[in-house]
């Protein structure tokens, strides 16, 4: 994903010198030796910032390196830092090539990623948003690349409980993936997953039912595209007696005086590692929904052993609620 510096018309001493640096940087890069790597890249941003100006697209070529290498480091402030300057670079230029455009989706996907992680919901809204637009240009609206924009996006309206647009940008993704990866597949279950709890929330399961047996029947057979972007999720059925500790979930008191009760289902998906990554209720009485996923979340399980490796499982987590 780095940038390679051409040859100029022009040569100076500082155009040989950059050009020079940034074959360092991306040798350091591809032997993941950010540390040694990262220096070098703040010489080519310095030596391109003193020829061309700071808002050049070549000193904006310099930021993208500098911050996906920071960012490969870990070092998540300074890379976000730099490739929001890159992008108002990339985005200032009219005539960006597709290898351009396409760093330049990755470059808002990973900024938006960071303000996503921070709870800055509505900037990462922003740029998710405007990568989706630039991936469709890019790649074509029903095409995979388009997702993870689409996902995370989907997940910050659900967030902010805008159950509406989470059903309605999750029920794209799942459209996408489950037509073009095997019905087994992570990513295709996953969105699944998602789609249909907010049409829970939203009570237009019936619907999202239809829809997801309809796509089910269309790849019921093993002629979807083999792919490597994720290992297949197992299905658990009741989990509760695989918790190593289930949380009890607090009776809320507008529950409580409006007597709800009975058992809450909780569809929930748990990592490699026993910790629950996705949890949402999709039976039972709304005023309860809250605290039952709360308490999914909460729990933990014995990681799920399947030829020898660890694989995500997903399966009904249930409470039961007496007044």
């Amino acid at each position: 994903m780095l940038c390679a510096f051409g040859s100029a018309n022009a040569q100076t001493s500082q155009t040989d010198e950059a050009t020079r640096l940034n074959t360092e940087v991306i040798k350091l890069f591809k032997e993941k030796n950010y540390k040694d790597a990262i220096p070098v890249a703040e010489k080519v941003v310095k030596l391109r910032e003193q020829e061309l100006g700071a808002n050049h697209f070549k000193t904006g070529e310099a930021l993208l390196n500098l911050g996906f290498i920071q960012s490969a480091n870990g070092d998540k402030d300074e890379a976000q830092k730099n490739l929001e300057k890159a992008i108002v670079i990339y985005q200032e230029k009219t005539d960006l090539d597709r290898d351009s455009r396409i760093k330049l989706a990755h470059m808002l996907e990973t900024v938006a990623f960071y303000r996503y992680e921070n709870r800055k919901f509505e900037k990462a809204k922003d740029f998710y948003q405007k990568a989706a637009e630039l991936r469709e240009k890019l790649h074509g609206q029903d095409a995979l690349e388009t997702t993870s924009a689409l996902w995370l996006l989907a997940s910050i309206y659900q967030l902010q409980k805008d159950y509406k647009m989470a059903e309605k940008t999750y029920r794209r993704v799942y459209e996408i993936r489950a037509k073009k990866l095997e019905r087994s597949d992570w990513n295709v279950q996953d969105a699944q997953n998602r789609y249909y709890c907010m049409s829970v929330r939203n009570d237009s399961s019936d619907e999202a039912m239809s829809l997801i047996k309809s796509l089910q029947a269309n790849n019921s057979n093993t002629d979807q595209p083999q792919t490597n972007l994720s290992p297949k999720l197992i299905r658990g059925g009741v989990i509760n007696g695989k918790a190593t500790y289930l949380a009890k979930p607090p009776y809320p008191q507008e529950a409580r005086s409006s007597r709800a009760e009975g058992a809450v289902k909780v569809q929930a998906t748990i990592d490699e590692q026993g910790k629950i990554i996705f949890a949402c209720a999709i039976s039972g009485n709304k005023l309860l929904y809250e605290a039952s996923e709360l308490a999914a979340y909460q729990s933990t399980f014995s990681p799920t052993i399947l030829s020898g490796k660890p694989v995500k499982v997903t399966g009904v987590i249930v409470y039961n609620f007496v007044p």
